[in-house]
């Protein structure tokens, strides 16, 4: 069932378990007269609450009676009335033992309430002590609720007050203002919640997002109305969002109590160590998002369990170790960002097994290896990017296969031979992206191409008339490879052009004229090149032209216009070419004379 915002979320309904709510009692404690004033009865109806002061020693009590089965009401009554008991003769003993047995289990009485109570008795004093109000109800809720966090748990660090188990788990006894029983339906769901609260440092978190109404002056909410997660129309949280929110620490395994989960968004913080083995159990997954974390480890092969995920991002982390090949089996995945990590091993083939994914991201790695012929297979994929690695040999030209792929970069590796033409040429092809490798023969291109950057290779061959074609290629960037030849007059008709980059190559012949037709041109490197003659004059009507470097050919009279036009960078020959007005210049040893190049 589609899920619907907590914010109109019914009222609470176990509240009918709170019918009686428990009153403020007042603790006024003598340190001078315990006999006095220690404990306290007060009538409710049928009801008889007993209140004694407490201290480390009775606290260990009341946890040790809960873990060895025994009533704590009874355990901490005795403690407290042991010097007198100790007067009593072993006869008197059992009479009186039996009498508070009958006490803790027979009377009916409020429920248990924590309360700091400040002593009236001595004057000026400013110690307080700390007292428990005793009853069956409020214990039985105490125990039931300890029962269901024991068997839930696979440790005992809920029993550590410091953990982030402990914290929530006084907090859901004592502090939670909603008071929920053990019969609340989703009360594993609200203390998970609260142990990602402490585990994250809720406090220090950029935005308060009410989580445990803790805030001072806040009221008591279901969890389903703390910012950032949705529930379900059955009041199920289903989302958890806590998106670049100043959160440090580490992902709880008590994140596996939130089963009903369809989506975890935990980007842009400061979290550290692993990903628990429990975050695999949440099957229902669709979106995992912790990108933009300190986040280690590896996946574990048990994220083939999460056979409803759709997204998987969990770019920029200091994950590493191979990709687990059951990522393979996830038929529903649609994209995967695992860029900027420390992921190992070969290509992982195995993504050609999803069939549905559209973008796939595993740039800035440490993989290596050929490129598998087999990612052919898949026809609905738009984007593929594997950029900063070491991958090795040629590209398959089984790829053409992508039929809807738009962009590809495969920038930063060591791969090498002639590109396959067929995939620049598929029907919505824009984005070439392989500089930086070892490429040589003709320069691919297309009809549809919007950004080439083949620049780091050794294209040897020259730029064919065809390039004409590319009306809406706005960025060509191929400096540094070995194409030769002149500069065709139909690269006038790149009407789009925007950075025109051609430095360190051959390219021989003057600069065509056809290149003032340029309008929309921001960018034109053609230096260290083999060009001669003129510099055209048009060139100083390009309306947007901010940069224009052509030192290091064989050009002469710049023209005296292009003082007349506010560049950021004019760059050239000054030796050959008269330019009062450049911002560089270079002389015969190939070093700068004037300006910063």
């Amino acid at each position: 069932m589609e899920s619907v915002n907590a914010a109109a979320t019914p009222e609470n309904p176990n509240e009918a378990d709170h019918s009686t709510p428990s009153e403020d009692v007042e603790g006024e404690v003598s340190p001078s007269s315990p006999s006095s004033d220690a404990v306290a009865s007060e009538n409710q109806g049928f009801g008889v609450a007993v209140a004694v002061p407490l201290n480390d020693n009775s606290n260990q009590l009341i946890y040790e009676a809960r873990e060895q089965g025994d009533d704590p009401c009874c355990a901490v009554a005795i403690w407290w009335l042991k010097p007198f008991l100790n007067r009593i003769t072993k006869r008197n003993w059992k009479w009186v033992l039996l009498f508070f047995v009958l006490l803790c289990t027979v009377i009916i009485v409020p429920p248990v309430v924590f309360r700091k109570g400040r002593s009236s008795n001595v004057p000026n004093e400013s110690t307080e002590t700390e007292v428990i109000v005793l009853s069956l109800s409020g214990l039985e809720r105490v125990e039931n609720i300890t029962n269901i966090i024991a068997k839930a748990s696979k440790n005992e660090l809920y029993k550590d007050t410091t953990s982030s188990q402990g914290k929530a788990f006084l907090w859901l006894l004592n502090e939670d203002k909603l008071e929920v029983s053990s019969s609340y339906p989703t009360l594993l769901h609200r203390y998970a919640l609260m142990v990602i609260y402490y585990a994250f440092n809720g406090d220090l978190w950029t935005e308060d997002l009410g989580y445990g109404s803790i805030s001072v002056g806040s009221n008591a909410t279901h969890e389903c109305d703390w910012k950032g997660i949705t529930c379900s129309e059955s009041l199920v949280p289903i989302k958890t969002n806590i998106p670049s929110n100043g959160a440090l620490g580490t992902i709880p395994e008590e994140i596996a109590y939130l089963s009903d989960l369809q989506e975890i968004n935990f980007s842009q913080n400061s979290l550290e160590g692993s990903i628990p083995e429990s975050f695999y159990s949440l099957t229902k997954l669709n979106k995992i998002d912790l990108h933009g974390n300190l986040i280690q480890g590896t996946l574990s092969s048990r994220i083939g369990q999460l056979q409803s995920l759709r997204r998987l991002l969990i770019r920029t982390n200091h994950l590493n170790g191979t990709l687990p090949s059951e990522i393979g089996t996830l038929k529903n995945l649609t994209v995967v960002r695992l860029y900027s990590n420390r992921f190992s091993g070969n290509f992982p083939d195995f993504f050609a097994n999803n069939s549905n994914l559209i973008i796939l991201n595993f740039g800035e790695n440490e993989m290596s290896g050929p490129l598998p012929p087999s990612m052919g297979n898949l026809k609905k994929l738009l984007n593929l990017y594997f950029y900063y690695n070491d991958f090795t040999g040629t590209v398959p030209s089984e790829w053409d296969g992508m039929t809807s792929l738009k962009r590809v970069g495969f920038w930063n590796n060591k791969l090498s031979g002639v590109f396959p033409r067929g995939i620049p040429e598929l029907p919505e092809f824009v984005d070439l992206s392989i500089g930086r490798n070892n490429f040589w023969g003709p320069i691919p291109f297309s009809s549809t191409l919007e950004e080439l950057w083949i620049y780091g290779n050794n294209f040897n061959e020259s730029i064919p008339p065809d390039f004409g074609i590319m009306k809406s290629l706005k960025i060509f960037s191929a400096w540094n490879n070995s194409i030769q030849g002149p500069i065709p007059e139909e690269m006038g008709n790149l009407t789009s052009l925007i950075t025109l980059e051609l430095s360190d190559n051959k390219l021989s012949g003057s600069i065509p004229e056809s290149l003032g037709k340029l309008g929309r041109l921001i960018t034109m490197n053609l230096s260290r090149n083999k060009l001669t003659g003129d510099i055209p004059s048009i060139l100083t009507s390009l309306p947007v032209l901010n940069e224009l470097s052509l030192y290091k050919n064989n050009l002469t009279n710049m023209p005296i216009e292009i003082c007349n036009v506010s560049l950021n960078v004019i760059s050239s020959d000054c030796a050959e070419v008269n330019c009062t007005c450049c911002t560089c210049c270079y002389g015969e040893d190939d070093t700068p004379t004037f300006g910063e190049c």
